[in-house]
C-alpha cells in the first residue's frame, strides 16, 4: 500500500527495485555478492533461509523518489475528496445536502422563516396571516392636567389573569395630573404584568395601562367606580392571539395556526414563522440554495483539480492516462448537465453557472435533485469514477517514469515474473520456493 493506493503485488515490486539497486552496471556490488556467496554460486542457499528474507537482503537502500511519493499522495487525496464531495450531493445520503430541508418566505416584509431543525415538509404553501398577536391597552379620559380632580376617592381594582389587587386612591386636593401619577405609581409598584404611563399633550394628561405580553391569556381588567369615572375600565385595544392559515398547494389541505405571540410554530417545532404584518404570501420548503451551490462548486473544483493532476502527470504511468480518459467522459448527457448549469471547458474541466442552477432549482427542484443526486446522476457518475480511480494499482500509475531514486527502470516481463511468484510462491515445497526466487535473480544477472 502506498499512500492508500492499492497495488496488486507492490511489496514484490519493491523487492525488484531493491534488487536493481544491488546490481551495478559492471556486475554485482557488495550487497549482491554477500548474498550469493564469494564464489558467485548459491551454496546451500544460505542467503535464502526463508523466501521472505531472500529479497529483504536488498531492502536497506529502497526509497521512492520525492516526486513519485508526492504524486501518489496527491492522487489518493484528490480522489478521496472527489468521492466525498460527490457523496454529499447524492439524494440517498441522509447527511447530504438534499436531506437538509429548510423553509423560505416569498415576502420577508410580511413574515420570515426560522429553521430550527431539518424540516419534514416539502414543496410550496400559501400563507394567510389573518391577525397579529397584540397586547391589551386601556386609556383614561384626557383630563386637564392642572385642573383639580373631580373624581371621588375610592378603590381601583386591577385584575391580571388570576391575580388581583385593590388600590386605595385618595383624590382630595389633587390635580388630574397628580391623581393619574399616583395611580400609575401604585400599579407599577405591584408588578402585575402591566405597565402604567402618563401621556401629556396639549395641556392634558392621559393614563395608559398596557399589558406586558401579547395574547388573550394576558388580558386584564380595571374595575370600580373610580375606574369608571376616569375611563380606565374601557379597553382601547384588545389582547389577541395571532391567526395564520397555511395551505399545502399540492394537496389543498389547510391548517389554522394560533399562538399567543407572533412566532407561529410549524412541523413539530422544526420551523417557525415570525409574523410582521397581516396579508398573504407563500413559503417554500427545500434545500438551502446557497448551500447547494456551494456543494456543487466544491465538487467542480475538486474534479478540475483531478483533471489537472492527471494531465500534468500523464507520462508518469499507463494508469494515469486510463484514469484521465475515464474522468473526462461525461457522467450523464451534457444536455442534462447544462440544465443544472454545468458545462465543459475546452481543457476538459467543468464550469458552474450558479445563477442557472438556482433558477433551475426554483422552477423544478425535483428535476435538479434527480439530475445532480439521483440514480445514474452527475454525483453518482463522478463518485463511481473516484471509486474506480482509487482501485487503480499503484505501479500502473508510475510505470513509465523513474520511480526509485537512483534505480533502474523495470519492464513488463519483470512485473509478470514477480506477480507469478506472488501468486504461486506460497504453494509447493519449501525448497522449490527458494528455487523460484533464486532462479528469478539469476535470470536478471544474465
Amino acid at each position: 500500500m502506498i499512500n492508500g493506493v492499492s497495488g496488486y503485488s507492490q511489496n514484490y515490486l519493491e523487492m525488484l527495485y531493491k534488487y536493481h539497486q544491488a546490481i551495478g552496471t559492471n556486475g554485482l556490488n557488495s550487497t549482491a555478492t554477500s548474498a550469493l556467496g564469494s564464489t558467485g554460486r548459491v551454496s546451500a542457499i544460505n542467503g535464502v533461509a526463508r523466501t521472505s528474507n531472500a529479497f529483504n537482503n536488498y531492502s536497506s537502500n529502497l526509497t521512492l523518489n520525492a516526486t513519485t511519493k508526492q504524486f501518489l499522495s496527491r492522487y489518493t487525496s484528490t480522489y478521496q475528496n472527489l468521492a466525498s464531495a460527490a457523496k454529499t450531493l447524492r439524494a440517498d445520503n441522509f447527511q447530504g445536502v438534499w436531506n437538509k430541508t429548510e423553509g423560505y418566505s416569498a415576502d420577508e416584509q410580511l413574515l420570515t422563516v426560522q429553521n430550527h431543525y431539518n424540516s419534514k415538509k416539502s414543496g410550496a404553501y400559501d400563507v394567510n396571516v389573518r391577525q397579529l398577536a397584540q397586547v391589551q391597552k386601556n386609556e383614561s379620559l384626557a383630563l386637564e392636567s392642572k385642573a383639580e380632580s373631580t373624581a371621588a376617592s375610592g378603590v381601583l381594582e386591577l385584575q391580571v389573569g388570576a391575580r388581583k389587587v385593590n388600590l386605595d386612591i385618595n383624590t382630595e386636593g389633587k390635580t388630574n395630573e397628580q391623581l393619574l401619577a399616583e395611580i400609575a405609581g401604585k400599579i407599577n409598584g405591584n408588578r402585575m404584568g402591566v405597565q402604567a404611563d402618563i401621556v401629556k399633550k396639549d395641556g392634558k394628561s392621559v393614563l395608559t395601562i398596557t399589558g406586558n405580553q401579547t395574547g388573550m391569556q394576558h388580558e386584564f381588567a380595571v374595575k370600580g367606580q373610580l375606574a369608571e369615572e376616569l375611563g380606565l375600565n374601557k379597553v382601547t385595544q384588545a389582547a389577541q392571539d395571532s391567526l395564520v392559515d397555511v395551505t399545502d398547494k399540492a394537496t389543498g389541505k389547510m391548517e389554522t395556526l394560533m399562538e399567543s405571540d407572533n412566532v407561529v410554530t410549524l412541523d413539530s417545532y422544526r420551523t417557525s414563522l415570525e409574523l410582521k404584518q397581516t396579508g398573504k404570501t407563500e413559503i417554500n420548503f427545500g434545500v438551502d440554495k446557497d448551500e447547494l451551490v456551494s456543494k456543487v462548486q466544491d465538487m467542480v473544483d475538486i474534479y478540475n483539480g483531478a483533471v489537472k493532476l492527471l494531465n500534468d502527470n500523464y507520462e508518469s504511468g499507463t494508469g494515469v492516462g486510463q484514469q484521465l480518459r475515464n474522468l473526462l467522459l461525461p457522467p450523464i448527457s451534457e444536455k442534462s448537465m447544462d440544465i443544472v448549469g454545468l458545462t465543459y471547458n475546452k481543457d476538459g474541466t467543468l464550469a458552474l453557472d450558479s445563477d442557472k442552477l438556482v433558477k433551475a432549482y426554483e422552477e423544478n427542484g425535483e428535476q435538479v435533485k434527480q439530475l445532480l443526486g439521483g440514480k445514474y446522476s452527475i454525483a453518482d457518475g463522478i463518485g463511481d469514477k473516484a471509486a474506480t480511480a482509487l482501485k487503480q494499482s499503484s505501479h500502473t500509475l508510475t510505470n513509465k517514469g523513474g520511480v526509485v531514486a537512483g534505480g533502474s527502470n523495470y519492464n513488463k516481463e519483470d512485473i509478470f515474473d514477480m506477480e507469478w511468484i506472488a501468486k504461486n510462491g506460497r504453494m509447493g515445497a519449501y525448497r522449490l520456493k527458494n528455487y523460484n526466487y533464486i532462479g528469478f535473480l539469476m535470470d536478471r544477472l544474465i
